[in-house]
């Protein structure tokens, strides 16, 4: 291809300075990294919420978040809890600290995050560029394949999904370090070296699997750059340092004294090892994509094409001992390896915001095909790659839409995963129509009777019917999974309708215990305390308002006067 070649010889009639001339091509290509993924996702920064997570972190976190306070406090505790009582809880405070920071700039608005998400996949995109340049690809296959990572459709989950960053800081921190440590490979320098380690432990902090980048490193630098190991012993013992913080901070917030699911872990991953050729299917054929897949919606027959496509390009390019060849398999499938052991009764979703770094393996190992390697069809690489980018980034504009509001989002996720009564669930919870409503909470229902929440939705719409007894049942159900005010709220209201006075106590009482400053549960328990002639346990309920500094009505205070 001559095109650089022609940029040159025009410059240089231009009388246009010699670094000038030089440093076009790479401008060119820097330009073009940023700004094909800014075309494709730039509407993002007007999307809001899709009611999984975001606005749990976000708004629903406001008073944790707006304290700068809390930075250090966020290497304390687990994600979802300010402690971390559980062994199913993530602990990711970069994530926290991130989202503390930026809500100083936007508050509890939802385009000020997508914004920094489209920043984050654009760096992202710029490193990815500057690492396969290092691994020795040409500048065209480097930017070809930059360009399909920047607007490939499976990634777009990670890009417009706010919680998605923690995939997008991951893959920044992990290529800056691998960057860092093969440039202190080659100068020695204690500048790259302080750097690949600071970039270690903000992986490290940022996703648990941060733990496989020593692993990783390690495979690039023996298998690929062929260093010897006396060199590597100073990156050793840096990450071995890494691993240690990380685990003292981590290990200080379990109070439950419970130990990791070893078991249950092992027969996740052994019955969600079909997720390989799932993820794999998409990356090469991104036409079965689900903003909320559960395991059981994971067709892989497309995974199966697949894998026998790359391996049949990789045999015919002869190519299958090459070190990138493996280094890029290795890659794909040790940041797949956290999917197949996340336990199933804490998430069984195959999300693909996970194969955001993996699926920087595949494209390494792509680049190792005949496609890739043939010099002289360049420019048939350069005409069918950009075709290829061209539908992807079409797919990409469209699909963007499906996380742009809660309707939108979980109107597709009941759509492509039709066995997901979850998702049908949620969908419900934003249609207006009482009777569709009621509909599709029966279609969920159908699915799964024992989907949280599930039931006081469905018991909350027969007391609206006044089918008190059928509502009572519901909200019963309801208590075998999770015990919450509004269940114990709609028991008491029930036993009130049907004049079982005692039943409702208790249930208020329950309530109370749940949330010690509901306002009507506290007003309504002492005036059925006083109708049931139990005077003293009225009283005890006032002074309990009155220590938790509750208003108290007019009437009350003239009942405890009497």
């Amino acid at each position: 291809m001559k095109t650089a070649e022609n940029q040159e010889k025009h410059l240089k009639q231009k009388n246009v300075p010699v670094a000038v001339r030089k440093s076009f091509p790479q401008v060119f290509r820097i330009l073009l990294l940023i700004i094909i993924p800014l075309a494709v996702y730039l509407k993002v920064v007007y999307f809001g919420y899709t009611g999984i997570d975001d606005s749990q972190f976000i708004g629903g976190a406001k008073d944790y978040n707006q304290h700068l306070s809390n930075i250090s406090a966020s290497f304390h505790r687990g994600l979802f809890q300010p402690e971390d009582k559980s062994y199913y809880d993530y602990y990711r405070p970069v994530f926290l600290v991130d989202l503390i920071l930026e809500y100083q700039l936007f508050g509890s608005q939802a385009g000020g995050y997508h914004v920094m998400n489209l920043i984050f996949h654009i760096l992202s995109v710029l490193l990815l560029y500057i690492f396969l340049k290092q691994l020795k690809l040409s500048d065209t296959n480097a930017l070809l394949l930059a360009l399909i990572f920047a607007v490939h459709p499976v990634l777009s989950q990670a890009v417009a999904w706010i919680p998605g960053r923690n995939d997008l800081l991951l893959m920044i921190f992990l290529i800056s370090g691998l960057i860092f440590t093969i440039r202190f490979t080659n100068s020695r320098k204690w500048f790259d070296f302080l750097m690949q380690f600071i970039f270690f432990l903000l992986a490290l902090f940022t996703k648990e699997t941060g733990m496989i980048i020593p692993v990783l490193t390690l495979i690039l630098l023996r298998l690929v750059s062929k260093i010897k190991w006396k060199p590597l012993f100073p990156l050793i013992i840096t990450w071995a340092a890494g691993i240690i913080i990380w685990y003292l901070l981590k290990s200080g917030i379990n109070t439950s004294g419970n130990k990791l699911p070893v078991n249950e872990m092992m027969e996740s991953g052994f019955g969600r090892l079909p997720a390989i050729l799932f993820y794999l299917g998409k990356i090469i054929f991104p036409v079965n994509l689900g903003v909320y897949p559960p395991s059981k919606d994971t067709p892989v027959i497309l995974g199966l094409i697949a894998l026998v496509l790359l391996t049949g390009l990789i045999i015919i390019s002869g190519t299958y001992g090459k070190p990138l060849t493996i280094f890029g398999l290795i890659w794909f499938l040790l940041f797949l390896f956290p999917v197949l052991v996340v336990p199933k009764l804490f998430n069984d979703q195959l999300y693909e915001h996970r194969v955001y770094v993996p699926t920087a393996g595949i494209l390494i190992l792509i680049s190792q095909t005949i496609f890739f390697q043939k010099k002289s069809k360049e420019i048939y690489r350069v005409v069918m790659t950009g075709a290829v980018i061209c539908v992807f980034a079409v797919i990409t504009f469209i699909r963007a839409d499906y996380f742009k509001d809660q309707l939108s989002f979980w109107d597709r996720a009941a759509k492509e995963s039709p066995h997901s009564a979850y998702a049908k669930m949620m969908m419900a919870t934003w249609v207006k129509d009482t009777t569709e409503q009621e509909r599709i909470f029966r279609e969920a229902y159908a699915l799964d009777s024992t989907e949280k929440t599930l039931n006081l939705y469905l018991g909350k719409i027969a007391f609206r019917k006044k089918e008190y007894d059928q509502a009572e049942q519901y909200l019963e159900r309801e208590l075998v999974h999770t015990q919450s005010s509004d269940i114990y709220w709609g028991l008491a209201q029930i036993s009130f309708i049907k004049n079982n006075l005692d039943k409702a106590a208790i249930y208020l009482e329950k309530l109370i215990e749940i949330d010690p400053l509901h306002p009507q549960a506290n007003h309504n328990l002492v005036l059925l305390y006083f109708q049931l002639n139990q005077k003293e346990k009225a009283k005890k309920i006032l002074e309990g308002m009155k220590s938790k500094g509750m208003e108290i009505s007019p009437e009350l205070q003239n009942l405890v006067k009497q």
